[in-house]
């Protein structure tokens, strides 16, 4: 046949293959003749042409509705060796197959998240532009015919450190493995860009970008998430807006999780930003006695996470002075300003931001902390210009305000949104869409024309976190926020910083707004009542809850009542909770006041319980061990008459396990010997691993150490690795203490690191502490450090307060300070140490340094220090900064403990019964207003 005539049935073929675009067709024709005249098959065609069969099959199967990439192409071609001609004829079909127009067909006419990449602005997918005037390298990005004049206003790019970690994720999506990386730095370092940039290779490619944002952010993600198709782009800029979202942030990390381990769907690639507070709040382990509210989260980023730093090195700067020589006008005009390295924050337009900020009128300036505060307290991030403009009025002083002209608040506005260096501005309006689709989210939304809303410029938001992080906000924002805000999620969060700040009254009355949505505001209702010794209004709202099906506030009340030392209050509540059915408050008491000795008030509460009678023997509901007992002397003298008249494998090995059942282990450690001298190592290891798990470590013991005195030391520490999966044994920390006494250091660090990324880190443990022991603490602190990064910081920790409990507190102090970053409460450690040693000037300094790196807990322990120095309005001042900056229900309301202990047993004074007003006077009781504006 011709290949005109060929063509021409490919052609036709193509028109019957319903979504495939006929230029895609004609290229697969193209291909699998060219196969077929030279009798080859997908394998030999996969290894001449260094492809993957799957990415051959993928270039050839008509299923396949994406046109193969550019480099794959090629590698075919040369491997068929097909010449140049022909080769530029199936580049041509290749480029049209993957042009815009084809979008639909390439993926079975349905609508697939995202489009192609060359059709994007990367300014709509928030990469901030760094003016309005050219002047930036030009580049040609993809085919898009917007592509050049959006990079017109882009400088030139800088490449950096991390992104080579991001081009090689590209490069692994690119050869068929999908990749995640998520980017953490501070705002305005170029996270954003990097990800823009490193993209640019898939561009060519035909990868599609999907960025979900409507009708929210995390319902577009969740909803959608399913639908990605192969050779997509995931964009989750600001990725706290998917994984902090309380409702969805979880299901939406599992669904990525699914995504990627999906090899159906491979490849994708899915990038991230997220500021360092962030990262640190979704990759922290949690407290013991709080919800891991970030599990799947944690797991998902782990490993996956690259630092971007918040300023240019030498190198970078270097580079950035070479482009703008070569005439970008946007990085020779940054240079000239910038004398800390912080050029992306230049371009970004932020001194011409921070120049505003600090420049502001009274009102606009108002304006400005009213939105700082509502998202360094939590709102989101879309603020109501009422919420704005009515929560401002005390933050003017009474001269500001006189002065004030009725259309102040139009002034005000005009003055922040006004634009720098194109659509950055201080405060930028909002056009919400209408929500689509059956969301679960509680949100009422005012029409935008009677309520506009409004987003603090990133820089200034965190500019003003910094800047006003001791301050609580006064009473017109607590009153706005109360009347001009309708979102839930924004008066949970905002409720539950009153309560922190101590500010009770507006807790409440926050609370009470969502309590009817939000379970968890009843619960908070209850503990504040319960703090300030109002039981009748704490029992009221734990009875309302546990009307609603929630117990768990009613059973925190009874525990308060029974600590308070009012138990026939606590039992009468627990009693009334039995007679609708729930008997658990009273099991719970019982057990209480058993374990203090009160058998008395333990016995009735049981009787009031019920339950099943334990059988004769049991102890705490456990039944005792019935096995009989192992019969070893017979077994034993049975088991070596066996071996001796040479009966079958199956039957030896099956009486050894038997008698490892009943107890019995010397048969088949016996067995475990003659396999290993045999040479069968294979048998040997599936006997001592097949012996039951209570007796079962003996007999891998053993195996360990048969292979250990045969010198097979990898096989013993493989076989030792190998239990802790299961049954989290000893062995490895055996092995590791036996490389360390032989003197094999590098063979104990390296065995202990093994068991360690298994999740076992007792090997280590010990490790650090024979090293410290010895006295040589240079090593012990390099095991420490260099520790799987999970383990880190505790195995730090726990090497520092053994140096500070001897009084070596300089040493300590210095380690603490290498895991500052991951935990800034570590180094108040020190403090501690320093005041228990009667070190007071070097305890305060210690918690002044951390005041100053803006540590609310410092200014708490500063004010203890103040206490115990008699120096009482000086500790009641600092209490009350302590409170403003958050945190004070940890240490005013005595249900939690503090972390950092301090030596002596003074406990906080009973201060603020009913909380603060919001200027930090002491309030009155207030039961009576709570329901009034």
């Amino acid at each position: 046949m011709s290949d005109t005539a060929a063509e021409g049935a490919a052609s036709v073929q193509a028109e019957d293959r319903q979504g495939l675009s006929e230029d895609l067709a004609r290229l697969h024709a193209h291909l699998r003749r060219a196969i077929a005249s030279q009798a080859l098959d997908i394998t030999q065609l996969a290894r001449r042409s260094g492809l993957s069969r799957t990415t051959v099959h993928q270039a050839l199967s008509d299923k396949e509705m994406r046109p193969p990439t550019q480099r794959t192409l090629v590698a075919l071609i040369k491997a068929l060796r097909l010449n140049e001609d022909t080769a530029d004829k199936l580049e041509q079909l290749r480029q049209r197959a993957a042009s815009p127009a084809n979008a639909k067909a390439s993926t079975h006419g349905v609508e697939t998240p995202g489009k192609w990449i060359g059709q994007w602005d990367p300014h709509d997918l928030e990469v901030h532009p760094a003016g309005t005037a050219r002047g930036g390298t030009r580049r040609r990005l993809s085919d898009s015919a917007t592509a050049d004049t959006a990079t017109s206003r882009l400088s030139g790019y800088v490449h950096r450190a991390h992104d080579a970690v991001l081009a090689d994720a590209v490069a692994q999506a690119s050869e068929g493995e999908s990749a995640l990386v998520v980017l953490s730095g501070a705002s305005s370092t170029g996270k954003t860009r990097a990800c823009w940039e490193a993209v640019q290779p898939l561009a060519a490619e035909n990868w599609h970008l999907w960025h979900p944002f409507d009708p929210t952010h995390a319902e577009a993600a969740l909803g959608d998430l399913e639908q990605v198709a192969p050779h997509t782009v995931v964009w989750l800029n600001e990725t706290q807006r998917y994984f902090g979202n309380e409702r969805f942030g979880d299901r939406i990390a599992a669904a990525l999780h699914a995504l990627l381990t999906d090899p159906m769907r491979a490849p994708v690639l899915v990038l991230g930003t997220l500021w360092p507070e962030h990262t640190a709040r979704y990759t922290a382990m949690p407290d013991l006695d709080s919800p891991d509210t970030f599990a799947r989260t944690r797991e998902l980023l782990a490993g996956r996470i690259l630092t971007v730093p918040d300023r240019f090195d030498a190198a970078a700067l270097d580079e950035a002075r070479r482009l703008a020589d070569e005439g970008d006008t946007f990085l020779a005009s940054a240079l000239t300003r910038v004398t800390d390295g912080q050029v992306t924050q230049d371009l970004a337009g932020v001194p011409e931001l921070l120049r505003r900020y600090l420049g502001a009128s009274p009102a606009a300036r108002s304006l400005l902390h009213v939105a700082i505060d509502a998202r360094r307290l939590g709102a989101g991030l879309n603020l109501p210009l009422t919420f704005l403009a009515q929560g401002a009025e005390d933050y003017m002083s009474d001269a500001e305000w006189d002065s004030l002209t009725d259309d102040w608040a139009d002034r005000a506005l005009a003055e922040v949104t006004s634009p720098v260096h194109g659509h950055l501005a201080l405060l930028r309006r909002v056009r919400l869409r209408s929500q689509r689709g059956n969301t679960q989210e509680a949100t009422t939304l005012i029409p935008s024309s009677r309520q506009p809303v409004y987003r603090l410029a990133d820089y200034i938001e965190q500019h003003g976190r910094h800047e006003r992080w001791k301050l609580c906000p006064p009473e017109s924002f607590w009153r706005a926020a109360h009347d001009c805000l309708h979102r839930d999620d924004d008066l949970m969060q905002l409720a539950r910083a009153a309560e922190e700040r101590w500010r009770l009254k507006w807790a409440t009355r926050l609370y009470t707004r969502v309590a009817a949505a939000r379970p968890k505001a009843t619960a908070a209702l209850v503990a504040i009542r319960t703090w300030m010794r109002d039981w009748q209004g704490a029992e009221r709202f734990a009875l309302t809850a546990g009307e609603a099906g929630d117990m768990l506030p009613l059973h925190a009340l009874i525990f308060a009542r029974e600590r308070s030392g009012d138990s026939a209050a606590a039992e009468t509540l627990a009693r009334s909770a039995a007679g609708r059915g729930e008997f658990e408050a009273a099991r719970r008491l019982a057990d209480h006041r058993r374990a203090k000795g009160d058998r008395t008030g333990a016995d009735r509460l049981a009787a009031l319980v019920g339950g099943e009678e334990s059988e004769p023997g049991e102890v705490n509901g456990v039944r005792p061990n019935r096995k009989a007992p192992a019969r070893d002397g017979d077994e034993v003298a049975s088991f070596m008459e066996l071996l001796a008249t040479g009966a079958d494998h199956g039957v030896v090995e099956h009486v050894a396990r038997q008698a490892a059942e009943r107890g019995n282990l010397l048969p088949l450690m016996l067995l475990v010997d003659l396999r290993q001298e045999s040479g069968d190592l294979g048998a040997a290891e599936d006997l001592a691993f097949a012996a039951p798990r209570e007796t079962g470590f003996l007999a891998v013991q053993h195996l360990v150490d048969l292979r250990e005195d045969a010198g097979d030391h990898a096989g013993a520490e493989r076989i030792a690795l190998a239990t802790l999966p299961t049954s989290g044994s000893i062995l490895p920390t055996l092995l590791v203490q036996r490389r360390e006494e032989a003197g094999d250091r590098e063979g104990a660090e390296r065995l202990a690191h093994q068991a360690a990324c298994a999740g076992d880190r007792a090997a280590l443990i010990m490790l650090i502490d024979v090293r410290q022991q010895s006295g040589d603490h240079d090593a012990a602190e390099r095991t420490a450090r260099e520790a799987p990064h999970s383990m880190r910081v505790p195995l730090i920790m726990m090497l520092a307060q053994k140096y500070g409990e001897r009084g070596e507190v300089d040493r300590a102090e210095r380690l603490l300070q290498t895991c500052a970053t991951a935990d800034p409460n570590l180094i108040l450690l020190a403090a501690t140490w320093r005041s228990g040693a009667g070190d007071v000037a070097g305890a305060e300094r210690v918690l002044r340094e951390a005041i100053e790196r803006r540590n609310a807990v410092a200014i708490r322990l500063l004010a203890k220090l103040r206490e115990q120095s008699a120096e009482t309005d000086a500790a009641h001042r600092l209490y009350r900064e302590a409170a403003d900056a958050g945190g004070a229900t940890v240490w005013l309301s005595g249900l939690s403990k503090d972390r950092i202990r301090w030596p002596g047993n003074v406990a906080y004074p009973r201060m603020w019964p009913y909380g603060l007003e919001p200027d930090g006077s002491p309030a009155g009781s207030w039961d009576g207003d709570i329901s009034h504006a």
